[in-house]
């Protein structure tokens, strides 16, 4: 898998991560020394999400759901 690399796979991939504090999770990733791009975050009728995408392009969906 290393050595595999397939642009639209990585463009078109996504993967959601649920934490239960999402402030510290935007923190941690923000002050991360490997510079992505990282979306603000933002309030749904569910929960709270930011958005980050990796060095390959892939998205990464970080949820606090609400109680």
């Amino acid at each position: 898998m290393q050595r595999f690399y397939n642009q639209e796979l990585a463009d078109n991939f996504m993967l959601q991560i649920c934490v239960s504090d999402i402030e510290e999770a935007f923190n941690i990733c923000s002050s991360s020394e490997h510079k992505t791009r990282i979306a603000p975050i933002e309030q749904e009728v569910w929960g709270k999400v930011f958005y980050l995408w990796g060095p390959a392009s892939e998205l990464l969906h970080i949820t606090e759901f609400s109680s």
